[in-house]
């Protein structure tokens, strides 16, 4: 738009965006049956005060895997600046793809298995700015950095975020097994 400025670093103006407020919640929208997801990100004072709107996203994927492989799916989800609908950043999760949309499995066919091996190991890769193209396979010149699924026997699923210099920035452990 033309009284927006450009926005030079998604990741960094969306992490901004959200620290500025004390309160975050994630809205989920459906048209419903297999559409694809799109969310608005809010920010209030508090989960009782009146929200705003910060950014919005919207997940690209193929009908049938979303609809036969969900909720292990190969997606790409877009978020937006709210103002401009500038994209400031692709996150690629690459998944399980039902074979008529590509004529293979997808990049993790084992995805929906304990995380065993790297085949069944979930994450979500995060690039910055609008990269075009599918889960799994996209380009990797505008990489941020990977939130990934540590294999394990799968009873305390772990991730760990790595930025782009290969920095563990994070760890997140789950209380129990858990998938999808």
């Amino acid at each position: 738009s033309g009284d927006m400025p450009r926005i030079y670093d998604g990741a960094i103006y969306a992490a901004a965006t959200i620290e500025q407020v004390p309160y975050v919640r994630v809205g989920e929208k459906r048209d419903g049956g297999c559409a694809e997801a799109r969310y608005d990100i809010f920010g209030g004072e508090d989960h009782t005060s009146t929200a705003r709107r910060l950014l919005v996203a919207h997940e690209e994927s193929k009908f049938c895997s979303r609809w036969l492989c969900s909720p292990c799916h190969s997606h790409v989800v877009r978020v937006k600046h709210v103002g401009s609908r500038e994209t400031l950043l692709t996150l690629e999760r690459p998944g399980v793809e039902c074979c008529c949309d590509r004529g293979e499995c997808g990049a993790k066919p084992c995805l929906c298995c304990p995380a065993w091996t790297e085949a069944c190991a979930d994450s979500i890769i995060i690039h910055e700015g609008d990269v075009a193209g599918a889960a799994g396979y996209l380009p990797t010149d505008k990489y941020v950095g990977v939130v990934h699924e540590e294999t394990s026997c799968g009873c305390a699923p772990t991730y760990e975020a790595v930025d782009n210099d290969s920095r563990i920035v994070g760890y997140l452990e789950g209380p129990s097994c858990f998938g999808g």
